[in-house]
């Protein structure tokens, strides 16, 4: 099943910085962060590393169109960093979006917090403290159970692979399982993943070693990878990503790209963008060429909404891998 939407209410600046970090996946470092809203509720939640100030407006002018994409009333701009010349880089980037209803403007040193557009006594000089983990938003979030890594490189390592050390055995794992898998037609290929998807997504133990080598091996080819892919709904693509995660940590090279996109189609569909972007970005590593890659790393750069999943076609997946492509 999907995971429920979470309902947090946010009342002041404290509260935002508070749930951010459950929004983008991660305790944002170096960054701004966008966040997007519509009658009161988050649309949309962007990241990106904090820009030099000559890029400010090129980084404003994407947040105008995301904005007008999804129809957002009001805006929310933070900017993290240790360095203080950050905040004028987040002055310029808010001075671009002035046509945008900014309903606050926030700098975070990663221990207190300022409000740039605060005018009566609200921020002191000094700032306020800034410790999220604490905060009571921050236990609701975990409570409606969202998750936020310590940074980056801690989600990057979830889509990172097997250790070094392991390689070895689970290569030779995958020379087992290609002798049965390779021996099979097409249509038998396709129906096996069928099969084994299936059974993964009933059980509830992590999958065996030589599980996750049978499906890496099957995804290899484009039509029996999109049996897989078709098979992901909006219902249950929690249980797909599980599925998936599994087979990303334990598959070795060159079999990465395919279960790597379809872990960030998953995470896509669940409202993950930062996991999604950590796949799409080992993708462009281990094979920058892979055109699903591809396609999720458009899907990211618009900003695309899952929903889109739920609505070009129906359940068997045909005429959605004819629209998306």
């Amino acid at each position: 099943m999907r995971r429920r939407k979470a309902r947090i209410r946010l009342s002041r600046p404290g509260d935002i910085l508070g749930v951010v970090p459950y929004l983008v996946g991660f305790h944002p470092k170096e960054s701004i962060v966008a966040v997007m809203l519509r009658s009161g509720r988050v649309v949309l939640t962007i990241r990106v590393d904090l820009p030099p100030p000559s890029e400010a407006g090129d980084l404003a002018a994407h947040i105008v169109r995301l904005a007008g994409q999804h129809r957002a009333q009001d805006l929310v701009l933070i900017a993290y960093s240790v360095d203080p010349q950050a905040r004028e880089v987040l002055t310029e980037v808010a001075t671009e979006l002035a046509d945008c209803e900014l309903q606050d403007v926030l700098f975070v040193d990663g221990q207190r917090w300022w409000s740039l557009v605060c005018t009566g006594g609200c921020c002191p000089p000094d700032g306020r403290p800034y410790d999220p983990s604490s905060s009571a938003v921050a236990a609701q979030a975990v409570y409606a159970g969202l998750a936020a890594r310590p940074d980056r490189r801690a989600l990057e390592a979830d889509v990172g692979g097997p250790t070094e050390e392991e390689h070895a055995t689970l290569s030779r794992l995958v020379q087992q399982e290609s002798a049965h898998v390779d021996g099979l037609g097409l249509a038998a290929r396709c129906d096996l993943m069928r099969t084994v998807i299936e059974a993964s997504l009933a059980q509830q133990e992590p999958l065996d070693d030589p599980t996750c080598a049978r499906l890496a091996l099957l995804a290899r080819d484009v039509p029996v990878r999109d049996v897989a892919w078709a098979m992901i709904s909006w219902k249950d693509a929690e249980h797909h990503r599980r599925v998936w995660a599994r087979v990303v940590a334990r598959t070795v090279a060159p079999l990465e790209a395919a279960p790597l996109c379809l872990l960030g189609f998953c995470a896509w569909i669940c409202g993950d963008g930062a996991m999604m972007n950590c796949c799409i970005q080992r993708v462009t590593d281990v094979d920058p060429d892979y055109s699903f890659g591809q396609l999720l790393a458009k899907i990211s750069q618009q900003a695309l909404s899952p929903q889109l999943w739920n609505e070009v076609g129906p359940a068997d997946g045909k005429q959605r891998r004819s629209i998306i492509r």
